[in-house]
């Protein structure tokens, strides 16, 4: 009779490790800011809300780039991140981040979303290249979600005009290689959801 295979635990990091790798370059480097981010996204909503993350996954089966975006949950006690990618079935857990840069759940918003706004995928990585948000901005970011759409950014109206004047800040930066073009498209997105506020 055969028996029923137990299921392989996820590998679990400790995110403290990660953190003098953060400005490295290579793939160690690579996959210290992605657990970055997937802290930031875990932690920028509340503890036990799982959120189908704007975050592309960075496998690669087969060779080629997988189409997923992961999902990702945070649990208070113990403090934990869990993350999966639900195409390529990649996942793991993040702990010790607590208290971290990465860490954005003091700026977790207690409220529901009054603004929201779709982007294609490529004008959220513009947003995802501006090192220089706000924390309120910065949480809207990575509070991101993927949908068959779109990605949706949702948040409060001062949240979208801290959002906003980071951009303007952006596009004034003379050192910024994002394109302008790009830029002013996302600028009249978020202005025109952040107009339609509830």
């Amino acid at each position: 009779m055969d028996r029923e295979k137990a299921p392989v635990a996820a590998p679990a990091v400790e995110f403290a490790d990660c953190l003098p790798l953060m400005l490295a370059s290579g793939p160690a480097g690579l996959r210290a800011r992605m657990l970055g981010r997937i802290v930031s996204a875990a932690t920028s909503v509340h503890a036990g809300v799982t959120t189908h993350t704007a975050i592309r996954c960075r496998r690669r089966p087969l060779r080629k780039a997988c189409i997923g975006h992961l999902v990702v949950r945070r649990q208070d006690l113990p403090a934990v991140v869990q993350w999966g990618c639900p195409e390529c079935r990649d996942r793991g857990l993040i702990r010790g981040f607590r208290n971290t840069p990465q860490d954005l759940s003091r700026h977790a918003c207690l409220f529901e979303p009054e603004c929201e706004v779709l982007l294609e995928e490529s004008e959220y990585r513009t947003l995802e290249g501006i090192l220089t948000l706000q924390a309120p901005a910065e949480r809207v970011v990575m509070a991101a979600t993927y949908t068959p759409f779109g990605i949706r950014l949702a948040g409060r109206r001062t949240e979208l005009d801290t959002l906003l004047d980071d951009l303007f800040a952006a596009g004034k930066d003379p050192e910024s290689d994002i394109p302008r073009e790009t830029l002013d498209r996302v600028v009249l997105t978020i202005d025109r959801g952040r107009r339609h506020a509830r």
